[in-house]
């Protein structure tokens, strides 16, 4: 019976990884039913991509990507690209006759991050059985799921990009360990060309990846037909994404997103590799030298070209950048953040190249087995040494993990199950298989201590069963029915914090002044400084938000009365104390009653 059912998963194992997917994706949806039946799009991004797609299906133009609604009438301008609008916009389309315009909605944000999800897992699974045998499919999705940082990108609601960027990740993955050259090389190329068309986010380790493409070249010339495919499918597929989907503001000679810039930059990179392979000199060390002559003319030819690129991408002052960006969550290292928020982050990563450093013992003297270890191992290990500098590269370090996750299962697992000793049996088993799939470490992050972030969290949801308890109904401003209530207010500008912005935009008919959107620095700037702004600079800060034609300001009271009175001298604190500076009148009406949000009228 044993032997059937090894066998079965050793040849099902793309119906194994979607029996795997239905059940996961089947639980998470209904857990998040509430949420999906309110649509509470928590993410700003996800918020904005929404309106971005219902802009576009409205009538806005595929090329303009601007924000009208917010520093109107020029609009935002946003850096993104159209090509994960696709997905969203054809499942509303397809479900609208059904459902209403409401509930095609829903079922789209819903059904997109999970369609997402089913093709990082198979491409996951594809990777794992090449690098763990046969049954490494199964340890490989398993560790996806308790990957918390990469699988939080799949999630029902969460349609920005960062889900489709992961799954291009694996699929380059898949790409570089396929063991028909030519193939694997085009799979890479257009897996790498796709992530940058949808955004940059993930440069680092595609950099990284196709250095080791060319790597693995001077190691052994047959690679030259995967380099060359991978060249020619990576210039192409950058080429094509960017004439059918860069934006008008995209075609400028910005840095933080497939511009001419690092349009220019793919174009030469893949011609390089074509002409590499195309030479493939007999020796190594002058492989290694024709290698390093291209490398120096690609950095070259980026320094001089583009010299604007060659600091923080964003382009963002430094003013607002110690005012905004220095301070989000995900911009900070790993070790800013809590002990639970670290072990759950790098613990997986730490099991994952432990498996890649047993898996190269193990292969002694099979190049291809080794090549496909180091090509993975090297970007997760860098990858993870990014988090240092800011924790959102996690779920790029997680995902690059989860195949090495599967190599310390399958290496580890036969030989604790083979151990003559009962204590190894079975302790090392556990330890080996909980530890494997990553879920050992959100057991033992329960016990860990909390930073000052969760544990406000912690309240709020004790504060929020106690009032569902004692039959109240504890209200949040970004919740559908808070929102909502301002449609009654006919349509005005509300000067609001940039993380409320868009989901103001979604929920209601008033337009706002700016996101979190990097390009719109000046305008971030300008928010943060009146909400931080000191009595004595009221004038100031009431001439900024004139200047922005705002009818109204909102603020966020969402403690209720939890904790103390807000302190600090900043216009937030102030107006959540009850202090209203003779520029705004708080407007009293009936249906704001209840509400956790303040609303002043701008005299």
């Amino acid at each position: 019976m044993l032997a059937r059912i090894r066998n079965w998963l050793e040849r099902r194992w793309v119906v194994g990884t979607m029996i795997v997917w239905m059940v996961f994706t089947s639980v998470v949806t209904a857990f998040n039913m509430v949420s999906i039946a309110t649509l509470n799009l928590r993410d700003t991004d996800d918020n904005l991509r929404l309106l971005q797609v219902r802009d576009w299906m409205a009538g806005q133009g595929w090329y303009d990507l601007r924000q009208y609604r917010m520093l109107s009438p020029e609009g935002a301008d946003i850096h993104w690209s159209r090509l994960v609008d696709l997905p969203i916009a054809g499942l509303i389309a397809l479900t609208e006759p059904l459902f209403g315009l409401d509930g095609a909605e829903r079922f789209a944000t819903t059904v997109v991050p999970l369609i997402a999800l089913l093709f990082t897992m198979i491409g996951i699974a594809l990777v794992a059985r090449r690098l763990a045998g046969p049954l490494g499919w199964l340890p490989g999705v398993i560790a996806l799921i308790f990957s918390s940082i990469a699988i939080s990108a799949f999630m029902p609601l969460r349609i920005d990009h960062h889900g489709w960027q992961l799954a291009c990740l694996a699929w380059l993955l898949v790409g570089v360990t396929d063991a028909e050259k030519r193939r694997g090389g085009v799979i890479a190329g257009l897996a790498t060309a796709t992530s940058l068309v949808i955004g940059l986010e993930l440069l680092v380790p595609l950099a990284i990846i196709g250095a080791g493409l060319v790597l693995g070249w001077i190691w052994r010339a047959d690679e030259a037909r995967r380099v060359g495919a991978y060249g020619a499918s990576l210039a192409l597929g950058c080429a094509g994404g960017f004439l059918a989907f860069a934006s008008e503001a995209n075609r400028a000679m910005v840095c933080d997103a497939l511009t001419p810039v690092w349009l220019s930059d793919m174009l030469l990179a893949g011609a390089a590799a074509v002409l590499l392979a195309w030479a493939s000199p007999a020796g190594w060390r002058r492989r290694l030298l024709l290698a390093g002559v291209a490398g120096l003319v690609i950095a070259a030819f980026h320094a001089l070209a583009f010299p604007q690129c060659l600091t923080r991408l964003e382009g963002v002052s430094p003013e607002v950048s110690a005012m905004w960006l220095e301070r989000v969550n995900e911009a900070r290292g790993v070790q800013t953040h809590s002990p639970k928020v670290a072990l759950v982050t790098l613990l997986p990563l730490l099991v994952g190249l432990a498996g890649y450093v047993l898996a190269f013992g193990r292969g002694a003297g099979d190049f291809e087995a080794r090549r496909r270890v180091l090509i993975i191992a090297v970007p997760a290990l860098v990858t993870a040494l990014l988090l240092g500098w800011q924790i959102r590269a996690g779920a790029a370090a997680q995902l690059l993990a989860v195949p090495g996750a599967a190599l310390f299962v399958s290496i580890l697992l036969p030989r604790t199950l083979g151990s003559g000793s009962p204590l190894v049996r079975i302790i090392g088993t556990y330890l080996a298989v909980t530890l494997g799939i990553g879920a050992l470490a959100p057991i033992v992050a329960n016990y860990l201590p909390k930073n000052s972030s969760e544990l406000r969290d912690e309240r709020i949801e004790a504060a929020k069963d106690e009032a569902m308890a004692g039959g109240e109904v504890r209200l949040f401003c970004k919740e559908a029915r808070v929102m909502g209530r301002l449609n009654r207010i006919e349509p005005s500008t509300v000067f609001i914090h940039i993380d409320l912005a868009p989901r103001l935009l979604v929920l209601t008919h008033h337009d706002t002044i700016t996101g979190p959107y990097h390009r719109n620095h000046e305008a971030i700037g300008h928010v943060l400084s009146v909400f931080d702004a000191p009595p004595e600079e009221d004038e100031a800060a009431a001439r900024t938000v004139r200047a922005y034609g705002a009818d109204y300001l909102m603020v966020c009271d969402e403690d209720g009365g939890m904790d103390e009175a807000p302190e600090g001298p900043g216009l937030n604190e102030r107006l959540l104390r009850g202090e209203t500076p003779d520029w705004l009148d708080r407007v009293e009406a009936p249906f704001l009653e209840g509400l956790p949000l303040r609303l002043y009228e701008v005299r």
